[in-house]
């Protein structure tokens, strides 16, 4: 009897974590129209929990009859390696994330903002949530000039370069402390031609990179490759963005390891 409440309870939690899971990595598209490599593995891993769980009993005893027979065991067993890699990479990227969105400040005089979508011609919410993050930063510190890194992309009518420069001007930050880089499409491009414009202006190579925290890892080892020495200002993601952008941002991190 015990044993059955268990199972029974195991199948409940498999379906309110998978229908949880289809929950939140649907809603960004539903809501902001966004999707890429994150939600769709969300949902799909979502839907797998859900489709275990209805189908519980039929699965294990497959599963049980499959490990009494060699090809079954290797099977099982090649499944059960790709989970332990991908569970693996997964707690590897997280932590270097972490440390890298905790590398705070010292004396940097020059900050890079790296750019995001933009919705005709305002910052989307990612891109306002970065802005913001340099404001504070740019109104604490008069000495530290900024590099606003972005060029235009479909469905944006001005580059994200100048929608930052507008954006940052508004709130009062002076002109001459803004540079615009408004030709880059990636993180690889904004960190090249902003490297350009600090050879160009003899600016200090040890600088500021903002970005959401879950970028600022991967941000921060393209930089190095760049040859900048960075350190983080982090814009706070949204809690109903940040499950999409980080299994996203996952993918980068590998194949940013492996290429």
């Amino acid at each position: 009897m015990q044993g059955k409440l268990k199972k029974l309870w195991l199948r409940i939690v498999l379906f309110i974590a998978g229908f949880a899971g289809v929950f939140i990595f649907l809603y960004p598209f539903v809501t902001k129209g966004i999707k890429n490599i994150g939600n769709l593995t969300g949902v799909v891993l979502g839907i797998c929990l859900i489709l275990y769980a209805a189908w519980f009993h039929r699965v294990n005893r497959r599963v049980k009859k499959w490990m009494t027979r060699t090809a079954g065991k290797v099977i099982c067993g090649i499944v059960l390696l790709i989970v332990l890699v991908a569970v693996g990479f997964a707690a590897a990227g997280t932590i270097c994330m972490i440390r890298a969105s905790k590398s705070a400040p010292k004396d940097e005089t020059v900050m890079i903002v790296l750019g995001c979508g933009v919705n005709g011609d305002r910052p989307s919410l990612m891109l306002t949530e970065r802005l913001d993050a340099a404001y504070d930063y740019l109104n604490t510190h008069e000495e530290v000039v900024c590099i606003l890194s972005g060029g235009q992309g479909k469905g944006e009518n001005i580059s994200e370069a100048e929608c930052m420069y507008r954006y940052l001007t508004e709130k009062g930050i002076a002109q001459d402390r803004l540079y615009k880089e408004d030709r880059s499409t990636s993180t690889r491009e904004n960190l090249l031609y902003s490297k350009k414009i600090i050879e160009e202006k003899n600016l200090d190579p040890q600088v500021i990179i903002v970005t959401n925290e879950f970028h600022e890892y991967r941000a921060s080892v393209i930089a190095e490759h760049t040859g900048i020495k960075p350190s983080a200002v982090c814009g706070k993601t949204a809690w109903w963005l940040l499950p999409t952008y980080y299994l996203r941002e996952l993918y980068g991190i590998v194949f940013e390891w492996i290429f």
